[in-house]
């Protein structure tokens, strides 16, 4: 299962540094009652004051770069509707068979259904729609935005130029290096190298790199391209860190659980070892529907605390990073207690707003 990129909120933690044990990211879905990756969901995203976004890219058949949740239009938008003769042999409508004049037409579905209200007619945005909104926000808000952008191969396509297209289109909107806040995150190996080696170097820019897994060590990165197994092997950790700035993967294969309570997980030892490279580690934790919150927060817990991961992604955001943030001022209000009281295993009382009222 191809591992996607959400938006996150936290406290920050430079792209180009490692994160340090109170400050670990919590990535959020945009799932709300605002289509995902569209135009009005990143203006509401950013009013709430999100400082970090994930954006996913795609591409049409004319070579435009769109902001599209899923490879399949047909679950995000009403393309079977319009364009019932797109559906492909394994029943899905791919957005690179599509102009972006035909994309156009389409309509986007709202991440959740609201009985009350109709839901609103919301198009699907290009990546230059979606930056340059994002870069008016910024002035207005004073808010500076962080961006992880997942593309998948076809976006670096070396026949397609889209590579270059997509370069193009972040330097002209100002992400250049590490201090811009914006890292390019993909499944496929081969993309990831061709930026770092060839696209990134030809136009004097920098940008962190982040390889996403699929989480099998015996299969391959979820995309159509060749099988990857080299990655999970220790001399394709060493290339791995050669190149990314940090690896991405299920938690499920990260952090199972034994008898005993310890984490164990396909990829745990891998996981562990990446951190000896100095790659940053992420997890993407199973949906909040799917497991009890309780449950959530202590798989997350185990994540941080003892394979001491840099982040999570997550479509608990609130919950996930309120609970991150009580345990991180617990830890501060700890640490400035005399000796005697730690010892004694005693709290300083809670701030007054966390009280409970009976």
């Amino acid at each position: 299962m191809q591992l996607r990129i959400f938006l996150f909120l936290t406290l920050f933690i430079s792209l180009s540094s490692p994160a340090l044990a109170a400050d670990r990211l919590v990535i959020a879905s945009a799932a709300g009652p605002l289509p995902g990756q569209s135009l009005p969901a990143l203006t509401l995203a950013m009013a709430k004051g999100v400082t970090e976004l994930a954006l996913r890219v795609s591409t049409t058949a004319d070579s435009t770069l769109l902001l599209l949740s899923d490879d399949d239009l047909n679950l995000a938008s009403d393309a079977a509707r319009l364009f019932p003769d797109r559906q492909q042999d394994d029943g899905t409508f791919r957005a690179n068979d599509f102009s972006l004049e035909e994309i156009r037409q389409l309509r986007l579905h709202p991440e959740s259904e609201d009985d009350k209200w109709p839901s609103p007619s919301v198009a699907i945005p290009t990546l230059a729609e979606a930056l340059a909104l994002i870069r008016r926000l910024e002035e207005h808000l004073t808010l500076p935005l962080s961006i992880f952008l997942e593309i998948d191969a076809s976006v670096a396509q070396p026949t397609a130029g889209n590579g270059a297209l997509l370069l193009d289109t972040l330097a002209q909107f100002g992400y250049l290096d590490r201090q811009s806040r914006l890292l390019i995150a993909c499944s496929d190996p081969d993309t990831l190298q061709r930026l770092h080696q060839q696209l990134l170097p030809e136009r004097q820019m920098d940008l962190p790199l982040l390889q996403l897994l699929a989480g099998n060590p015996e299969g391959d990165t979820g995309t159509s391209a060749a099988p990857s197994s080299w990655l999970f092997s220790n001399s394709g950790l060493r290339i791995v860190a050669g190149y990314a700035w940090g690896i991405a993967a299920p938690a499920a294969t990260i952090a199972g659980h034994d008898e005993n309570g310890q984490a164990i997980g396909a990829l745990a030892g891998y996981f562990a070892e990446a951190k000896r490279y100095g790659l940053h580690r992420l997890a993407q934790l199973p949906a909040a529907a799917t497991m009890e919150e309780e449950e959530l927060l202590k798989l997350t817990n185990t994540l941080f605390d003892q394979l001491e991961l840099d982040g999570v992604y997550t479509d608990a955001y609130q919950a996930i990073s309120r609970h991150r943030q009580r345990l991180v001022e617990e830890a501060a209000r700890q640490a400035d207690l005399p000796p005697f009281f730690s010892e004694l295993e005693l709290k300083r009382p809670a701030p007054k707003e966390e009280l409970q009222e009976y």
